[in-house]
């Protein structure tokens, strides 16, 4: 049980993380999307829960990773590693705002599932009979399964 609070409140510090605005020139931004140092925090941040998903819900451990994969997607792949800083961080602002919806949304997402979770530690058992029943962890919007990918191997 310890190792599960240990893990919510990770979960629970990062989406704190995610809480904090800023305002940038016209518009309001979150905090961590602000520059890419900020912004790598905050993905270490998310890789450190990740590495703890055995001791969350599954709904909670694939938010995070759905989260990793959308900030790859979306942030890391734009931004070449050639680029001056300045240009770098730019592009990670304007991302930012064009995506807040979507950021917002994980966060609302994650707080909500971290809460269910929270509300649920007691109940040992029922989180093992979860994690057995585990088909699969979703990737930015689709569903990647376990055993698709031993059956294409065999």
């Amino acid at each position: 049980m310890d190792r599960r609070i240990e893990a919510y409140e990770k979960v629970n510090e990062l989406n704190s993380l995610m809480a904090t605005f800023v305002q940038m020139e016209n518009y309001i931004i979150h905090a961590h999307f602000t520059a890419q140092i900020p912004l790598n925090i905050l993905c270490n941040k998310i890789r450190n829960c990740i590495n703890d998903s055995l001791w969350l819900s599954n709904n909670t451990g694939n938010l995070l990773t759905e989260m990793n994969t959308f900030i790859i997607n979306e942030f890391d792949n734009n931004i070449d590693p050639s680029w001056p800083q300045e240009r770098a961080n730019s592009k990670v602002r304007k991302v930012a705002l064009e995506k807040f919806d979507e950021i917002n949304s994980f966060k609302k997402k994650l707080k909500l599932s971290v809460t269910s979770g929270i509300k649920n530690l007691h109940e040992i058992d029922e989180f093992f009979e979860e994690q057995d029943k585990s088909d699969g962890f979703p990737i930015y919007g689709r569903t990647h399964s376990h055993k698709s990918d031993h059956e294409n191997y065999e």
